[in-house]
């Protein structure tokens, strides 16, 4: 969406208000005038609607200082009379957004809207961006994948690298930790390759889980965003659910593996060049889906991926020069991984 406004309007500013974690996305992009985080209720992954989790003073201090600033414009591209209510209050003249939140049934009036995009059919995120602009008089060009930088020429001298990301914001899209334990060593079997399982506090029992189960040299991490962002734009190879981790890979161009459960695949895909969607939602009626619990927790739409299929698609994706039989016909390089943490630990 930036380039769009910067063209349309010449010499603005442009703000962005997003959660804490979500300023190390953008601290190097020029297009930004200024970032400013707020950590809202829901937005969090647990217990979204409890109103004494609003931490009040600081919400007060945050509006008065963004209306302070005097927005002429405020856009919002979730459909979402939250953020609607919250540009009227910081005083935003013209309000843009649509009616039904991300693409979905849930239906709102607009009533807060001076520049109302109506509802919006489903697709791609990066589509709804562009159709909110238009609304604005903006006429975006159709979106072109663009990576934020060129990927470098794999060495072969070194180990193929897989980072794997077995972590996600909802219960619902996470994969079971015995399958990627599964497919995490037939990797290492059959692969001269380095892998990585990383996630954040909030995962630590999912990764606890997937190490027990894991007998090859394998590093497990905690990371930070800006360290994940560091560690993607580093890999071969990514293997992550429906995730912003899996957008941030796709946004590097980075080769990905996506494993899609109950979300709207059609809006929430990877958007790039080097990616691999496999899900199986034809075969659940209620995929995709906006439930608080699944009604098939015991052979959900995520159950239906095997590990198999997952190592299927590894297998197109991984170079041959990089398969052990080659590496030991041809005397390549050793096929034990050059790293290997302590078992019992994840690295914080």
């Amino acid at each position: 969406m930036l380039d769009p406004l910067r063209r349309s309007f010449p010499g603005t500013e442009i703000h962005l208000l997003v959660k804490p974690a979500g300023k190390v996305l953008y601290k190097n992009d020029r297009r930004i005038t200024m970032i400013h985080s707020f950590e809202f209720p829901w937005a969090s992954r647990e217990k979204k609607l409890l109103l004494g989790r609003i931490k009040i003073l600081p919400l007060i201090k945050m509006v008065r200082k963004l209306r302070s600033l005097e927005f002429d414009i405020g856009i919002d591209t979730r459909g979402d009379i939250r953020s609607q209510i919250l540009m009227a209050v910081l005083g935003c003249r013209i309000r843009a957004g649509y009616t039904n939140y991300l693409c979905s049934n849930v239906e709102i009036k607009g009533l807060l809207l001076s520049h109302n995009a109506g509802q919006m059919p489903q697709q791609h995120r990066c589509f709804i961006n562009l159709a909110v602009l238009r609304v604005l008089g903006c006429e975006p060009a159709e979106p072109a994948f663009r990576p934020i930088s060129p990927r470098k020429s794999k060495d072969i001298s070194r180990p193929f690298r897989v980072l794997c990301h077995p972590g996600a914001g909802w219960v619902h899209k996470l994969w079971n930790a015995d399958r990627w334990a599964v497919l995490i060593e037939e990797i290492l079997q059959n692969f001269y390759a380095e892998v990585l399982v990383v996630g954040e506090r909030n995962d630590l029992v999912l990764l606890e889980q997937i190490r027990s189960q894991v007998t090859g040299p394998v590093s497990f991490s905690l990371t930070s965003l800006e360290e994940l962002v560091t560690l993607i734009q580093g890999t071969d190879l990514m293997i992550c659910l429906d995730s912003g981790p899996m957008h941030i890979a796709a946004a590097y161009d980075v080769p990905l593996i996506a494993l899609f459960g109950p979300g709207y695949k059609e809006i929430w895909k990877p958007f790039n060049f080097n990616s691999c969607l496999i899900e199986h939602q034809d075969r659940y009626p209620c995929a995709p889906c906006l439930q608080k619990r699944c009604i098939l927790p015991n052979a959900n739409c995520m159950d239906a991926i095997t590990s198999e299929e997952v190592f299927e698609n590894v297998l197109e994706m991984v170079p041959d020069i990089f398969r052990t039989k080659f590496f030991k016909d041809s005397k390549g390089p050793s096929t034990e991984s050059p790293r290997q943490t302590k078992r019992g630990d994840i690295d914080c």
